[in-house]
Order: structure tokens, then C-alpha cells, then sequence
């Protein structure tokens, strides 16, 4: 009785086969995936952060507020602790909107609308935050708007551009 280490030659082409064949039908979906879709990219940033946000302040026991610059299109985090270099480096390692997104405006419950320079949401360490809506819209003409609840932890995310008055 032999024992035989390794592959046959047919083992290994067949093999070969099935990765080029998985590679075939893949790759044509990459450019689709969240790393490249400024859309998705933007959205779950938005969503994910603020959520995070409302944990993050309770669990810390200090208010964060959230800083949107629609100047630069930069969003960054800040908490009342922060010394004036921390901020500066915060807001330096900030997520910066891809190419062809833009925040278009951040609206208030209190009525306050703001299209221009920095906006501010502060979520608070009793487990609140303003409510907000934040106004993107994409390249392609598209327009969402993310809604921020006091008291909620997800953030509905519309299509379209939406009001406190609608």
C-alpha cells in the first residue's frame, strides 16, 4: 500500500476552473459595493455615526455633538472634554463626503434652517439629541434626507428631500 501526498492534475485544473469561474461573475459586481458607492458610503456613515452617537454619550456620560460643514463637506465628532487640538484633529480625521455627494442643509425642529457653513447636533449624555434633518443629495440627482429623533436610536433615512412641515 502507497500513500500519495498531494493533487492529481485534474484536481487542481478543476479547481483552478471553479476560482476563475467565481472570479468571472464577481468582479463585475465590485464597483457596486459600499467601498465605491459614495450613496451607500455616505448614508451608513450618517446612520451609523449618529447612532453610535446616542450610545456612545450615555455609556461616556459626556454630550457629543455632531459637526456637519457643508463648506467642506467634512463630518467629525466632538465631546465637551475636547481640548482646542483635539478638536483640530478631530475634525482633520473627520469622514469627508465622497466625490459627488454634498449636504445641502441641516433643518431644526425649532424651524431654524442652516445651508451654509457648520451645523451642529448635539446628543446629550441623558440619552437625547436634537431633532434634525439632514439634507444630502448625489451626483446622479438623487436627494435623501436623514431624520434625526430625540429619543429614538435609528435614524429613518428618506428619498427625497422631506420637511418638519410636511
Amino acid at each position: 500500500m502507497t500513500a500519495t501526498h498531494g493533487f492529481t492534475l485534474i484536481e487542481l485544473v478543476v479547481t483552478l476552473s471553479l476560482i476563475t469561474l467565481m472570479l468571472f461573475v464577481t468582479i463585475p459586481r465590485l464597483p457596486n459595493t459600499s467601498f465605491t458607492d459614495g450613496k451607500r458610503r455616505t448614508s451608513t456613515w450618517i446612520t451609523g455615526k449618529i447612532q453610535a452617537l446616542k450610545d456612545k454619550s450615555v455609556i461616556r456620560d459626556r454630550d457629543h455633538t455632531l459637526h456637519i460643514d457643508m463648506e467642506t463637506g467634512r463630518l467629525w465628532i466632538s465631546h465637551e472634554s475636547m481640548t482646542p487640538d483635539e478638536l483640530h484633529s478631530a475634525r482633520l480625521k473627520g469622514f469627508v463626503l465622497p466625490d459627488g455627494a454634498r449636504v445641502q442643509g441641516v433643518e431644526f425642529s425649532d424651524g431654524e434652517k442652516q445651508t451654509s457653513g457648520q451645523a451642529e447636533i448635539l446628543f446629550s449624555k441623558k440619552g437625547y439629541s436634537g431633532k434634525a434633518l439632514i439634507h444630502t443629495s448625489f451626483s446622479d440627482g438623487t436627494r435623501r434626507s436623514f431624520l434625526v429623533e430625540p429619543f429614538l436610536q435609528k435614524v429613518k433615512l428618506y428619498e427625497g428631500p422631506i420637511s418638519f412641515n410636511q
